[in-house]
């Protein structure tokens, strides 16, 4: 019979519950490099100019306004720029030289150490907008991207999107930008969770499962979404969610518990917590629901697996020496090794899906609040990326792999932020009445 101490853990982990439980304190670690890419010395310096409509008659100011503010969140929070000038207002002179589409006034932005001039224009035709996007290089004198795209007027941000993904991806090498791409996550609305979708940038949020019981756990699988429902007979099981047709499957109902799918990179198996032998245990199951094989042997609680990039290892929770901590294993043929050992409780791992990344980004308790951290399983080497005196947790990485998303709970709110994990600046995307937690970055 599982014991009271691993009772209350598994039941934590189930529900998903942010709680509070007096720790020892943790030391405060020194800062430790950790190479998560070649990172510029500074950001490039930008400036975003309004668009303007080619034909004054055709001037539509909400379209000049979204295509301005959706460019500027984009670059701002690529990881890669700096908006620049950073408290200069554009002068009617430099806004009316701006309307030249096929040139950039040089010696101007030179002066003002400005590196990179964005502008463009667009044109309203009937329910399509005509945009034209170009983007100068202040010290070569010369125009290093200029793109053309037709959009629908109801699509104008996702057009703006697709725009700055380009320019972002000249400067990201193999990196995939993020600006087309969306987040899942939970939202408890009357005291019922459910999941929810909203592109990165926090507009366009829309509700996915419509359960009257507790939905939690989303993971993406391209275009679809695997996440757990206690919608039948309050049983958690496992279903799969198309996006593009709605078809809803039951990928797991084995008795017991049936939690944390994670899908493998290459799209092929789904790491599973699986129960029905008796104890929680690490599954790996075929990608329509069959067993391939047991990962963990254990009498501990092993749950919320996430996979390296190569699909071949795979970090998971166990408390088997007392208290959470994180452990990576092969799945294949390896024995479990712990690589968490700073901190009394380690839990919610994600694995940097960046090529042959060794990075893991997780939740540890510090004092009374959880922070997030990253850390190097090949060495050890952790990072705190949050020091604030709230909650953060749940934390999810990006396709680009700089940056995650994650739960911030204050004052008994939580909601929905994402970080560029090389400088942890917050951005928020969620704020609502009620509580947004368990985030999950989709794909590109």
């Amino acid at each position: 019979m599982m014991n009271k101490k691993k009772y209350a853990f598994l039941i934590t982990v189930i529900l998903n519950i942010s709680f509070l439980i007096i720790f020892e304190n943790i030391a405060l670690c020194r800062e430790i490099k950790i190479t998560i890419s070649k990172k510029l010395d500074r950001k490039i310096r930008v400036a975003i100019l309004p668009f303007f409509a080619k034909k004054y008659d055709n001037s539509d100011i909400l379209t000049a306004r979204e295509l301005y503010s959706t460019i500027k969140f984009d670059i701002k929070n690529s990881g890669y720029f700096e908006l620049w000038p950073q408290k200069t207002k554009f002068t009617d002179k430099i806004l009316k030289k701006g309307k030249n589409i096929d040139s950039a006034d040089y010696d101007f932005w030179f002066e003002h150490t400005t590196e990179l001039v964005i502008k463009g224009y667009y044109d309203i035709q009937g329910t399509e907008v005509f945009i034209k996007f170009v983007c100068f290089d202040i010290a070569a004198q010369s125009v290093i991207l200029s793109e053309q795209i037709v959009s629908a007027r109801k699509n104008l941000r996702t057009a703006a999107h697709s725009l700055c993904g380009k320019l972002i991806k000249l400067f990201s090498g193999a990196r995939p930008p993020i600006t087309n791409t969306s987040i899942a996550y939970v939202k408890e609305v009357n005291g019922i969770k459910n999941i929810f979708i909203t592109d990165y940038d926090g507009q366009n949020a829309r509700q996915l499962t419509f359960n009257s019981n507790l939905t939690i756990n989303p993971a993406w699988h391209n275009t679809s979404l695997f996440y757990v429902s206690y919608k039948e007979n309050g049983y958690p099981f496992v279903f799969m969610r198309d996006l593009t047709s709605a078809n809803i499957k039951k990928i797991s109902a084995r008795p017991g518990l049936n939690a944390f799918p994670a899908v493998s990179p290459d799209g092929k198996k789904i790491a599973l917590t699986l129960s029905f032998n008796g104890n929680p245990e690490i599954y790996i199951l075929n990608i329509d629901g069959s067993i391939l094989k047991r990962v963990t042997y254990n009498p501990a609680t092993d749950t919320s697996p996430a996979w390296a990039p190569e699909s071949n290892r795979i970090a998971f929770v166990s408390d088997r020496t007392g208290t959470p901590q994180i452990y990576t294993v092969d799945y294949r043929t390896g024995t479990p090794k712990r690589v968490s050992y700073r901190g009394s409780y380690n839990t919610s791992p994600d694995w940097c899906p960046t090529k042959k990344s060794s990075l893991i980004v997780y939740t540890s308790l510090y004092g009374k609040n959880s922070e997030l951290y990253l850390l190097d399983v090949n060495n050890g080497n952790i990072k705190r990326l949050t020091t604030t005196l709230e909650s953060e947790e749940s934390p999810s990485w990006a396709p680009d792999g700089i940056h995650i998303s994650y739960t911030l709970t204050q004052n008994f709110k939580s909601d929905i932020y994402f970080m560029d994990v090389r400088d942890s600046i917050a951005v928020q995307i969620t704020d609502e009445e009620n509580n947004c937690t368990s985030s999950t970055w989709g794909p590109n």
